[in-house]
């Protein structure tokens, strides 16, 4: 399921793409994102 979703969709934030981590349990979904930080290339 995720790779479905990450194919399809990326999670854009106010600089850019972000990375996240979803959390999919029975029929509810959420997500935690976190702004790259300058030094994470």
């Amino acid at each position: 399921m995720y790779a479905q979703i990450t194919d399809t969709l990326t999670l854009v934030g106010p600089t850019g793409p972000v990375d996240y981590l979803l959390h999919v349990e029975g029929d509810q979904a959420w997500f935690r994102w976190a702004e790259p930080t300058p030094d994470s290339d």
